[in-house]
């Protein structure tokens, strides 16, 4: 009897679907390194996305696999290397975010972007010309 035949179906979908889950986290991954030398996150984006689709559509069949039986120890290699992965590619997306955010602090210092709220606050949309008396009636009921 091969190693194959031995596994539950329920369990031989399961691995499956973490064979195919680990390929799509390896290539969204691969395209988030390289999104930092185009300055692109759109492909990026993209495989994320699909990932979040193939983790939903496969759930059910991780779940039913759980409930058929014990776990083989494949199954739970597969399992621990993708939940490795899946962290892995958050720590990943946490870096790029952040790298993001720098930039745009870089771009917009918090001094200059609170001052800039501070006076918008402090104006007042009628207090202008136009609410003054030329012109100013068509504001009036």
């Amino acid at each position: 009897m091969s190693a194959a035949a031995a596994v539950p179906p329920p369990w031989q979908a399961a691995q499956q679907a973490l064979l195919g889950l680990h390929a799509a986290i390896a290539a969204a991954h691969q395209s988030g390194l390289d999104s930092i030398g185009r300055d692109d996150a759109e492909p990026f984006i993209g495989l994320v996305a699909d990932l979040s689709r193939a983790l939903e559509r496969n759930l059910p069949t991780l779940q039913a696999a759980a409930l058929s039986g014990p776990m083989p120890p494949a199954a739970a290699a597969l399992l621990q290397q993708v939940a490795h992965e899946l962290q892995a590619l958050l720590a990943l997306n946490t870096k790029l975010s952040a790298r993001t955010q720098r930039a745009l602090d870089a771009l917009f210092p918090a001094d200059h972007v609170k001052a800039y709220s501070r006076l918008a606050g402090r104006a007042n949309p009628f207090s202008g010309p136009l609410a003054s008396g030329n012109g100013g009636g068509y504001l009036k009921a």
